[in-house]
């Protein structure tokens, strides 16, 4: 949103697309409602700038790739796959917000109020609210300059993480009463099925940040939480204190992310991916 703002301030037309919904605790950014789920087929651009992607088959069936003269790549994740025409990653980003503060920066002599929302929010959720061990003084500083610039740090946790609705928190307790442990107590996996989300009318969205919560335990390490996506397929999301989970995630799930904070898919019987889960884990993380 960051960039539509600043490509509007530059008279482009501007298209912001993304093949999943956008959580509803978003909704207090200005044109939000303007995200497209979906191209047509009609439709060609002069440039398209894909942010936060490690991976150019993450960004949904529908990007037209022969349809963009120029592919922009804008990047944080570790051993992020190279796809476009003018790459910039910066893997010591707490967040893509981060690297996008200085480029507008280039462009633009001041960050307008809208601009400023969208990049400290980018940075507050990346981050996990300043508490990822790849937050850094560049990021507290940026931070600052989004603040000196208006964003409102209040009002933003309060939109996020303040108001949630009563089926996040139904959904929640049915997550916390299906977590296990494997033997040492060093892994915690939960899991959500399709069922779970239908019971309470939920999309999939609600389920954001569930994955915290077995890593706040003391003693685990990493944190796993499995959603049904299809018939014996699911997501993993994986969390971790120390541990870096990045490798695992691409070798194992066909997936990728950050050191502490990583995904992907896998598929297989359910109890049997729990099991194999807590068999690897253990041995990973010995």
């Amino acid at each position: 949103m960051a960039l539509y703002y600043l490509l509007k301030l530059l008279g482009k037309e501007a298209t912001p697309y993304n093949p999943d919904s956008i959580p509803k605790s978003f909704d207090f950014l200005k044109d939000i409602k303007q995200y497209k789920h979906n191209i047509n087929k009609d439709d060609s651009f002069d440039v398209g700038i894909v942010v936060d992607n490690s991976d150019i088959q993450r960004i949904g069936e529908d990007w037209p790739a022969d349809r963009i003269k120029t592919v922009i790549q804008i990047d944080h994740h570790i051993k992020a796959k190279v796809f476009g025409n003018i790459v910039y990653i910066d893997e010591h980003a707490v967040a893509v917000g981060e690297i996008l503060y200085f480029v507008i920066r280039e462009i633009l002599p001041e960050l307008n109020f809208d601009i400023a929302q969208a990049l400290y929010l980018s940075i507050l959720t990346d981050s996990g609210s300043f508490r990822y061990s790849n937050t850094t003084p560049r990021t507290f500083f940026v931070a600052q300059k989004l603040l000196e610039a208006g964003a409102k740090v209040y009002d933003i946790n309060i939109e996020v993480f303040e108001k949630v609705k009563f089926e996040k928190i139904a959904l929640l307790k049915e997550t916390l009463s299906t977590i296990q442990f494997n033997k040492k107590k060093n892994l915690a996996i939960m899991y959500l099925t399709k069922e779970m989300f239908e019971k309470y009318d939920a999309n999939q969205d609600l389920s954001e940040g569930f994955v915290n919560y077995g890593r706040i335990i003391d003693g685990v390490e990493v944190s796993c939480l499995l959603k049904e996506i299809g018939k014996n397929e699911y997501k993993i999301s994986l969390r971790s204190k120390k541990f870096d989970i990045s490798q695992i995630a691409i070798e194992q799930y066909s997936g990728g992310g950050h050191k502490n904070a990583a995904g992907g898919k896998i598929k297989g019987n359910l109890n049997q991916i729990i099991e194999d889960l807590k068999t690897n884990f253990t041995k990973w993380l010995n």
